[in-house]
């Protein structure tokens, strides 16, 4: 009897400590209402989630910095997703950021937050970063210029969104794997 019980006791552990949702199983949907596959980012070289806030200030702070990345990869299979999480903001707000920002980029709406606490994201803007084979290489900040809320560096001395693209596109690990976000929290 008592081998049986741990053997239930085991069970149900297990059952209750499954592996979360992949991220490769979601589905989001586009600014434009069409639905986009999240395995889809496996078409790419590099992916690029930063997850934004349109009234976010280190979002409007950064917006140039990500075109200039856009700009630097788009020879490269490199592809950047602005993911906007939850339904704060109408999609005419995302759609008048992108605009006044010219932010090239595929704006994904995260609404139920699947995406958001499935990469456990916390801050706009965050960054992660995917390879090809679907494998997370870098997640954090865009660089160091934003040290602290209300505290920003006058020279930035690390790109760790563009490292990591560099790294992986030539088939390396990034240098830097992670940073500690710095910016809006992302309200649940």
């Amino acid at each position: 009897m008592r081998k049986w019980s741990c053997i239930l006791l085991l069970c149900t552990g297990l059952a209750a400590c499954q592996a979360p949702q992949d991220i490769f199983d979601l589905q989001l949907s586009t600014l434009q209402g069409a639905v986009f596959p999240m395995d889809s980012l496996k078409q790419n070289a590099v992916s690029v989630l930063v997850f934004m806030s349109p009234e976010c200030p280190l979002c409007e702070n950064y917006a140039r910095d990500l075109r200039m990345v856009a700009d630097s990869f788009s020879a490269q299979e490199v592809k950047i997703y602005g993911v906007f999480p939850g339904t704060a903001y109408p999609d005419s707000q995302i759609r008048r950021f992108l605009i006044h920002y010219r932010l090239p980029i595929t704006a994904l709406l995260d609404p139920d937050l699947k995406l958001t606490e499935q990469l456990d994201a916390t801050t706009t803007p965050e960054a992660v970063v995917y390879n090809a084979a679907g494998t997370l290489v870098y997640r954090g900040n865009i660089d160091n210029w934003a040290t602290a809320l209300g505290q920003k560096r006058t020279v930035v001395t690390e790109h760790y969104l563009e490292e990591a693209i560099a790294a992986t596109l030539s088939g390396f690990l990034p240098p830097i794997s992670s940073t500690e976000p710095v910016g809006c929290l992302i309200q649940r």
